[in-house]
């Protein structure tokens, strides 16, 4: 199969711009999404999916649990099912969730501030 951004569909969550990417597919193995960060994302869990984040460019940091460290170009983060995180910082990212995305199964915990 083949994706392009126009068969996904826009989301926006704190201080990221995303676009779901396979969101129309309705595969439910795993997905991927195109994010715009330009702020804080907001801490929040999920109870389904181990989620992987790819720096495309720029940087930031990541909160993962209990351990929080800075990202750049090329790092690889990856966040385990019923782990708390946030996320803020300049940077393109590119996001697996595995199974996919679920929007009833994500826990907010602290929206970023506006």
């Amino acid at each position: 199969m083949k994706f392009a951004l126009t068969d996904g569909s826009s989301f926006e969550v704190g201080g990221v711009k995303g676009f779901a990417v396979t969101a129309r597919a309705g595969i439910q193995t795993g997905d991927v999404a195109s994010l715009a960060v330009a702020g804080r994302h907001g801490r929040t869990k999920t109870d389904l999916s181990d989620r992987f984040y790819y720096v495309i460019e720029g940087s930031g940091t990541f909160d993962v649990g209990e351990r929080k460290f800075d990202v750049t170009k090329s790092d690889l983060i990856v966040v385990p099912r019923n782990t708390a995180y946030d996320f803020e910082g300049k940077m393109q990212l590119l996001m697996f969730c595995s199974p996919a995305f679920d929007p009833a199964r994500e826990i907010l915990m602290e929206e970023a501030a506006r």
